[in-house]
């Protein structure tokens, strides 16, 4: 499962810009994702994931993107896993980072 704690990178606030916030979500103890979080203008948030192409969600709250980003990056992770199952290859080994 994807951890339930945020953390800021390297510990620094960045002035208040378009990007609202630069966390990092760490999924099985050993990939750590950075998920771009912006204010979205008709309100609320929206959020990308440079790491996995297409992977972005939105929310009204904070919280609620935590929530809605959590699911789509286990949606994307889902997705990919059930694709590379269908190409064929001499040997598929895991490799944790």
């Amino acid at each position: 499962m994807i951890g339930d704690q945020f953390s800021e990178v390297s510990g620094q606030r960045s002035a208040e810009t378009r990007l609202v916030a630069h966390k990092m979500l760490t999924y099985s103890d050993n990939v750590i994702l950075k998920v771009l979080i912006h204010s979205a203008e008709e309100g609320g948030y929206w959020a990308e994931v440079p790491a996995l192409p297409g992977c972005v969600s939105q929310g009204e709250t904070m919280d609620e993107l935590r929530s809605n980003i959590r699911e789509a990056i286990e949606g994307w992770l889902l997705a990919e896993d059930a694709a590379a199952e269908s190409i064929s290859a001499d040997e598929v080994i895991e490799v944790a980072v």
